[in-house]
């Protein structure tokens, strides 16, 4: 309860911030929804009943994390693990992971700002292995 809310509808550019006003004490057998609501100001009339509008509510915002893509991960020995590249050689890393992001994962050690991070073709990589690195589109995003 409290949490920022944003409304959107495809039909719409505008779109409106309120905030979570009530959440239900049990989720729906059908469903295992939550109803939840949420209270904006919508003095202006920019939603009007009947409109089919998306909510979306931040959880949590993360401020100074690395986050990577879930598939840059390798999982060796039942433990997390990415590929670090360093002079032309490719490093196993163990790492710790934290919050999932929906594609991307936090990881809360093991990795630093700056170090460049294998997002293909690590699951055929040991540690030392000589590497070509590649920029892709992605990498510069």
């Amino acid at each position: 309860i409290g949490a920022e809310v944003s409304i959107t509808s495809e039909a719409l550019a505008d779109s409106l911030t309120g905030k979570v006003a009530a959440v239900a004490t049990s989720a729906d057998p059908a469903t295992r929804t939550f109803q939840v609501e949420a209270l904006a100001d919508n003095s202006a009339g920019i939603f009007r009943p009947g409109m089919f509008v998306r909510v979306a509510a931040v959880k949590s915002r993360l401020r100074g994390v690395i986050a990577v893509p879930t598939d840059a991960m390798v999982i060796l020995d039942g433990k997390p693990n990415v590929f670090v590249v360093q002079g032309g050689v490719a490093h196993k890393r163990g790492v710790t992971v934290g919050a999932d992001l929906d594609g991307h994962v936090v990881i809360t050690s093991g990795l630093a700002p700056g170090d460049s991070l294998v997002t293909l073709g690590q699951s055929y990589l040991d540690d030392g292995f000589a590497v070509s690195v590649v920029q892709t589109g992605e990498a510069t995003k």
